[in-house]
């Protein structure tokens, strides 16, 4: 569904494109069979879960998906005009963004009737661009257009979210998408961004280092001091409708307790089993 959005007052430049994304979206729906249950197991979302450096999993996205993580973050390299997950891959075709993830992606949402997770909470991709922001995303516009089928599109009339959504993060080319009127890609924003005027839309998750708010490192409770900082980012972050993202902790069930108890949207994590565990136990402690 698109959200409400002031659109230019100059329209020719804009519908022409926005008319193309509608249409398009039309196309791939209409073309597609309905959707049936799927015949393959499928677990739930783990509410929470953010898994950074995804590419040195064993199975990057696939340990994910079986995990039910909501927010995939791994680095992206412009080399020898590929987009490359691992800079240093010998086999530099079997490295790239497209083959590691979105491929697999298309193919997962295919064997489970467009959904990434039974309960139809859709994926966020993280792509921490490692080089020349700019330069990069040239190449990462080029090659997002071609899974349109799947991933949230944003123009100047809002969005249309889909299974997946991109959001760029490392070197981000905040021009560059600006200057876009039809795009695949969101913006990642910071602690300083919150006076920032952006839609919610361009930037709809801010993420910084945790020592920005208070030096805490997980060695016994917050103090009342660090709750109540940590508390006025979140309600600051969630009164302009965005999520929160924050890096620079141990990785461990006092920190995980701590940021979900003040309302953190997400939480890294690499022990994808023990998070997904503790989040269950902690639901069924609730019921």
């Amino acid at each position: 569904m698109l959200r409400s959005f002031q659109a230019p007052s100059d329209l020719r430049f804009v519908w022409s494109p926005v008319l193309r994304f509608v249409w398009v979206g039309l196309f791939v729906a209409l073309s597609q069979p309905l959707a049936a249950p799927s015949a393959l197991s499928q677990p739930a979302s783990t509410p929470h879960a953010h898994t950074a450096i995804d590419q040195a999993q064993a199975r990057p996205l696939l340990d994910a998906l079986d995990h039910g993580v909501t927010s995939v973050e791994m680095d992206v390299y412009l080399v020898d005009g590929r987009l490359l997950v691992d800079e240093s891959a010998p086999d530099p075709e079997a490295a790239t963004l497209q083959a590691v993830y979105l491929e697999p992606l298309r193919a997962h949402l295919s064997a489970h009737g467009g959904r990434v997770y039974e309960d139809d909470v859709p994926l966020q991709l993280l792509l921490d661009i490692q080089t020349e922001a700019e330069a990069t995303y040239t190449a990462l516009s080029q090659v997002l257009r071609q899974y349109a089928d799947f991933l949230t599109i944003f123009t100047y009339e809002g969005e249309a979210v889909g299974a997946a959504t991109i959001i760029l993060t490392g070197n981000r080319p905040r021009t560059a998408l600006e200057r876009e009127i039809v795009r695949y890609a969101a913006y990642d924003g910071r602690l300083d961004d919150l006076t920032d005027p952006a839609s919610t839309s361009f930037m709809p998750l801010i993420s910084d280092d945790w020592t920005r708010i208070c030096d805490w490192q997980g060695d016994g409770p917050l103090s009342a001091l660090q709750s109540d900082r940590l508390r006025r980012v979140v309600e600051r972050v969630h009164s302009q409708g965005r999520k929160l993202r924050l890096w620079g902790l141990p990785d461990n069930v006092l920190v995980w307790d701590t940021l979900i108890a003040h309302g953190v949207d997400y939480v890294h994590t690499q022990n994808l089993s023990g998070f997904r565990h503790y989040t269950q136990n902690a639901a069924s402690n609730t019921d």
